[in-house]
């Protein structure tokens, strides 16, 4: 795991839009005649209202963004076992709970369908809707022949669907599942990709291929993917065309360290080119955010993940599975590389500005309307704010410095930092976060594994751009339109929050908030 690394915390505004989704839909506003977004309304981070979300499977049809996703109950799901259950939304900040859509076949420890996994939606060339997804049952009573099947389901409304059992098929190894299918017009026919081992016996981590024509009889076409980093298992691939760009993502399953728990992606101009080209971020968020899927709205990409739960349920555990879904916007460099914003209607929901009282500042440090100036100091040097009030907020401005380490500190009591802290350092090129509380000795966890970290964008001019999207437990911080830090902290909400620098000069200038 990467050591504790704490960085200089630079962020400015990120321009706020008020457009929806770029094509298909538009910004749904509510309230009064101003023509803005009551607060209340609005869910950056939506979960179902018992349990959490996992592993979603996000199908856009013109109009809504359709989200079905592995619902987590934390029991038995009233005698179901992961179902899928379905979020909707046409705007990205308001979304409706669409309840369960498939579900498993929980009282019969004999069914291949006893639990449900991920999968895929699409729409077929026939006009229905059909949902491949995976079929699971680890029994001894099971009368199956492996752990995992590819199963297939349709439908006429995304709602009602009718289970095709007959349209299975196994990978002759357990782990066979996450489904992905996608027509080909080069090819004339779809092409679905299955996580999985390459073979019995050989656990090299694969994506395999399978071809159809009519989507229910699948032909085997070999391995389609095997370059995974480090080698870890590869989930909840996607594969789409979008703007001249074949994509492919998969989130890696790591055992070895909670940083390496991150979704990647690879591309190529054409699919027929020999190789695929990773950039070097090949990722957009860290292990915060979990199974992200592409998706393209309209004109708009955009990621859909989940926030992970800790172990527990405290900022010091280990994120585990399911949690809150966030989505992120991704745009395309001319290179084809791609760089993640937040979702631009979010932006414009949350206009309301708000504001937030220092409550405790260090001896080195001034403030006044919006800025912030830590002086140089043989000491740590901070500025913290009142509780904060776990609703819907936007939080934006710029930070520069000469260098040094410094960050965004939460969960505080009246000392200078709190039990959480997002970092920034220039020397290493990273922004990490850290879920352990800091010492007087050690206030900057210098030999501390963080427990998410990505790569430090580039400045411009010396200055770093941040967005904040926060509420209740969950945060993302945008930073330059470049990079995205999700990760959950369950005392947010209800504590003091605030800015920190290691000792060196640095700026924050331009501190808004807004719900």
């Amino acid at each position: 795991m990467m050591k504790r690394a704490v960085s200089l915390f630079l962020c400015a505004a990120v321009c706020a839009g008020a457009c929806a989704f770029a094509a298909g839909c538009g910004e749904k506003k509510t309230g009064g005649g101003d023509g803005y977004v009551q607060s209340e309304s609005i869910d950056l981070f939506p979960k179902p209202d018992e349990g959490y979300a996992g592993d979603p499977i996000p199908f856009y049809d013109g109009e809504n963004l359709n989200v079905y996703y592995i619902h987590d109950a934390r029991s038995w799901n009233d005698g179901y076992f992961h179902p899928w259950n379905l979020f909707r939304t046409n705007n990205f900040y308001e979304w409706e709970d669409m309840g369960r859509v498939i579900a498993g076949n929980y009282n019969d420890k004999a069914n291949q369908d006893y639990g449900i996994g991920t999968g895929t939606v699409l729409e077929g060339h026939d006009g229905k809707y059909h949902a491949f997804y995976t079929g699971w049952n680890g029994y001894p009573q099971a009368d199956v022949e492996f752990t995992e099947k590819v199963q297939h389901a349709v439908s006429d409304d995304l709602i009602h669907w009718t289970k095709i059992p007959e349209d299975g098929f196994y990978g002759g190894v357990d782990d066979f599942r996450d489904p992905h299918v996608v027509w080909v017009p080069e090819d004339n026919c779809y092409w679905m990709l299955v996580s999985t081992w390459r073979g019995f016996g050989d656990y090299t981590a694969v994506l395999k291929w399978y071809k159809s024509e009519d989507l229910s009889d699948w032909e085997y076409a070999g391995i389609f993917y095997d370059d995974a980093v480090n080698g870890d298992f590869m989930e909840c691939p996607t594969l789409m065309q979008y703007n001249g760009y074949w994509y492919l993502s998969y989130f890696q399953k790591a055992v070895d360290g909670t940083n390496a728990r991150v979704t990647r992606y690879v591309y190529k101009k054409d699919l027929s080119d020999p190789e695929w080209i990773r950039p070097e971020v090949d990722y957009f968020d860290g292990a915060g955010l979990s199974a992200a899927r592409l998706v393209a709205c309209g004109d708009k990409l955009v990621t859909v993940g989940w926030i992970g739960t800790k172990i527990s349920d405290w900022d010091e555990g280990l994120f585990t599975w399911a949690g809150n879904l966030a989505v992120h916007e991704l745009r395309q460099r001319s290179d084809g590389s791609l760089y993640v914003v937040p979702v631009e209607g979010v932006l414009g929901a949350l206009s309301h500005e708000t504001g937030y009282a220092p409550a405790y500042t260090g001896d080195a440090v001034t403030y006044k309307d919006g800025n912030i100036s830590f002086g140089e100091s043989d000491r740590f040097q901070y500025l913290l704010f009142e509780e904060m009030r776990g609703e819907a907020l936007k939080t934006q401005f710029t930070l520069s410095s000469e260098g040094g380490k410094a960050g965004l500190t939460f969960a505080r009591g009246d000392t200078g930092y709190g039990e959480v802290c997002i970092e920034f350092d220039f020397e290493e090129g990273l922004i990490s976060f850290f879920n352990t509380k800091p010492t007087l000795t050690d206030p900057l966890f210098s030999d501390v594994a963080s427990q998410a970290v990505v790569a430090l964008p580039a400045a411009k001019d010396g200055k770093y751009a941040c967005t904040m999207l926060s509420q209740g437990e969950c945060l993302t911080l945008y930073v330059n339109d470049e990079i995205a830090l999700s990760t959950r902290i369950y005392d947010l909400t209800g504590y003091g929050f605030g800015f920190y620098a290691a000792g060196q000069k640095a700026e924050v200038s331009a501190l808004k908030f807004y719900h």
